[in-house]
């Protein structure tokens, strides 16, 4: 491994948070030497761990990176449990949740009814944001780590709010989940409004042009999800939403709702498949995404050979793509195993195996969700037998 030192213009904020940040591309599939590039204040030894940095997009590297892999460390977050709480005591409308790392969508995209992914009308500046801070928008300083990286907005209407499923500002978060399981891992749900973000975007500028230094309507709304890194998957989307994502979310939304709101067991495996990202260190992101996995069987004995079994009957055809995808699932579980109870391990093979059980436990989510429920027993073994 080489380690290749740059100068970094993080902000204060970033720096505080995150003062030690280095991540490992791939330069192509074609190399097998990895290349670890990072800053390190003070001159510090750099740490054995790799660690990803926002940071990214800002070295320019060539089209042909890949990110292998990366660490995290947590800043802000307001887990979903509590978004109910912040909308009963917050604002009862519509929600419009600022995300970030989503690539720019030229127009409004309607994903599910009542839920769109719009773009700003311009970028977010620090002064922007202090305009939102002066109108009671507490967290503003957190977000200036994040504005050059948000693009978009998902509204979230409250006339679409309905029954058996989840809240207005849960249906933002249920969609953004829907969009990592489609491969855009990097996005953040970073903080929500009850007006629109565009509102934000710019103002100082519109507010210059105008000569008119009128505040920001009074601000409701909070911090949601505002980790400063995250690991970062190797099948990572950088393209834009297409057709055939808006066309899937579109047919798969409703029970998709239903179902997280009402099976346990889906809703666990869910939650591992997105915050797995933001795990303090790898081995954890690897047990948390199997723990996803192992959920969504239900399985208590002979785990490995079922776990495979299982996994090989629902998402590969009988002959040998089934016995080849049974072989990859309980490898990846012996890794699993090895990991998880302090097995050495070189670091880049962790990685790789918290990138192929995210990828698995997704797949598997997005057999359940096309199904409409997660399989019973006897769905499983009739997969296996007949």
């Amino acid at each position: 491994m080489i380690s290749v030192s740059f100068t970094s213009d993080a902000t204060p904020l970033a720096s505080a948070f995150a003062p030690s940040v280095l991540f490992v591309p791939r330069l192509s599939r074609s190399e097998n030497l990895p290349v670890a590039v990072g800053f390190s204040p003070r001159n510090q030894r750099l740490p054995k761990q790799i660690r990803y940095s926002p940071l990214l997009p800002r070295l320019n590297l060539p089209p042909s990176t890949e990110i292998l892999h990366a660490v995290t460390t947590p800043c802000v977050c307001a887990p979903k449990e509590q978004m109910s709480a912040i909308e009963t005591t917050l604002h009862d409308g519509n929600w419009y949740v600022l995300v970030a790392f989503l690539p720019p969508v030229e127009a409004p995209i309607v994903l599910a009814p009542g839920l769109a992914v719009r773009p700003l009308n311009a970028p977010i500046t620090i002064f922007d944001l202090a305009a939102a801070g002066a109108s009671g928008f507490a967290g503003w300083t957190v977000i200036d780590s994040f504005a050059q990286y948000c693009w978009s907005e998902v509204e979230s209407a409250k006339d679409a709010d309905i029954t058996p499923g989840y809240d207005t500002l849960n249906r933002a978060w249920l969609v953004t989940a829907l969009l990592i399981l489609r491969g855009f891992t990097q996005l953040r749900s970073i903080a929500c409004s009850a007006y629109s973000w565009s509102l934000v975007a710019g103002h100082q500028s519109r507010a210059k042009a105008a000569k008119n230094y009128n505040n920001l309507p009074p601000f409701r709304g909070t911090l949601l999800d505002c980790h400063l890194t995250s690991i970062i998957n190797s099948g990572v989307r950088t393209d834009a939403i297409s057709a055939e994502d808006v066309q899937w979310i579109r047919a798969n939304f409703d029970h998709f709702n239903t179902l997280a709101h009402k099976d346990t067991r889906f809703h666990f495996a869910l939650e591992a498949a997105i915050d797995w990202r933001f795990a303090k260190e790898p081995r954890s992101a690897v047990a948390r995404l199997w723990s996803g996995i192992e959920a969504l069987f239900a399985i208590n004995s002979e785990l490995v050979f079922r776990i495979a079994a299982y996994a090989a009957s629902l998402l590969a055809p009988k002959g040998s793509t089934r016995k080849a995808k049974f072989d990859d699932v309980k490898k990846l579980y012996a890794l699993r195993s090895k990991i998880v109870h302090g097995g050495d391990l070189p670091d880049d093979k962790v990685f790789r195996a918290a990138s192929e059980s995210f990828d698995l436990l997704r797949d598997l989510l997005c057999f359940c969700i096309g199904r409409g429920h997660v399989p019973t027993q006897e769905e499983l073994d009739s997969a296996i037998f007949e």
